[in-house]
């Protein structure tokens, strides 16, 4: 899904696209720029989920941590920028280290089972150090 929101008013959101089957191609998005920005929107980031086909989409565009941006197809003199949804971000961070084990740069191992031996003290709201 491909959705246009202003940046001043959060009540104003449009859906200019929208296919569950469609991955979304390099072509795509550039054409749904041209098409908003024709329509007098203009457009300064887009952002997505992480997901495998996203990744793929910014690789395509171009979009990297070195160069988190690509030319406007419309005004080559404006940068439209990409980012990955922090929301998402926060959840895969979340979900790894649910699955794994992480292994700080002193040694230290922390896992889900350190998580879940907090859970009674959050529960019960008393602090733990």
């Amino acid at each position: 899904m491909v959705m246009l929101r202003s940046l001043t008013d959060k009540n104003i959101k449009f859906e200019v696209f929208c296919d569950l089957d469609c991955k979304m191609t390099k072509a795509q998005i550039l054409n749904i720029i041209c098409e908003m920005e024709s329509h007098s929107a203009y457009i300064c980031p887009i952002s997505s989920d992480q997901g495998g086909t996203n990744q793929g989409l910014f690789r395509d565009l171009g979009i990297a941590v070195a160069k988190p941006n690509i030319v406007n197809p419309v005004d080559d003199k404006i940068l439209v920028h990409g980012f990955y949804d922090w929301i998402h971000a926060q959840k895969n961070i979340r979900s790894n280290m649910m699955d794994h084990t992480r292994v700080s740069p002193t040694g230290r191992h922390t896992s889900k089972e350190d998580f879940e031996d907090l859970l009674p003290c959050i529960t019960a709201g008393i602090s733990t150090g």
